[in-house]
């Protein structure tokens, strides 16, 4: 194996050595074939995390993704439905003199309002995947 190759690999393993000094036969081997005990304490982390998140989720402590989405759906599709006839709706409470003008001021804020409101579900969901990444 080439000496730049080792030196990479040495230092990805987080192995401290010097170019013309000695390294013992274990630490070539964990830098060329990882260290099995970390191997198997991630290994082994993982499985206690998904045993605990099925445990969570037989208590009930968790609330399945579906779940959530079909409420947030729910919850979300009125709210939209409002927005939309917001303008048709209070043009004339807002500007009794004039409600042409009030439906169109209204109706234009509705219209860049929702986009915005489309964004910020967009940055959640980002983050919600990232959080996910990360468990």
């Amino acid at each position: 194996m080439d000496r730049a190759t080792l030196a990479k690999r040495l230092r990805m393993a987080g192995i401290q050595y010097t170019p013309h000094g000695k390294i013992s036969a274990m630490d070539i081997y964990r830098a060329l074939c990882g260290d099995d005990k970390q191997a198997r304490a991630r290994r082994e982390n993982a499985q206690a995390e998904m045993l605990e998140s099925r445990l969570q989720e037989r208590r009930g402590n968790l609330i399945p993704k579906e779940m959530v989405q079909t409420a947030m759906r729910n919850f979300c599709l009125p709210v939209r439905q409002r927005l939309n006839s917001l303008a048709s709706e209070c043009a004339h409470l807002c500007n009794p003199t004039d409600p042409v003008h009030a439906r169109g001021v209204l109706a234009d804020w509705t219209k860049r309002s929702l986009p915005v409101i489309r964004e910020e579900k967009h940055k959640m969901d980002v983050k919600s995947k990232s959080l996910k990444r990360e468990l």
